[in-house]
């Protein structure tokens, strides 16, 4: 299962990476954009993974499957 993270961006928008990666795999204006981003990404993939959103302060805001 993949595993992708949605975290804001200090200089602005929110940016997708690997759990454990600080590399951005992808930068988006909005969360939402982001979070259809890998949604699509994975469709596309033929992946089951698994999209965790976090906060301005680091904190894991929401889990999707």
């Amino acid at each position: 299962m993949t595993e992708r993270h949605v975290r804001p961006d200090p200089d602005g928008g929110w940016n997708v990476t690997g759990p454990s990666s600080k590399r951005v795999n992808s930068h988006h204006k909005t969360d939402v954009q982001a979070i259809a981003w890998v949604r699509t990404t994975l469709r596309q993939r033929g992946a089951e993974g698994r999209i965790v959103v976090h906060d301005r302060a680091g904190r894991t805001r929401a889990e999707q499957a």
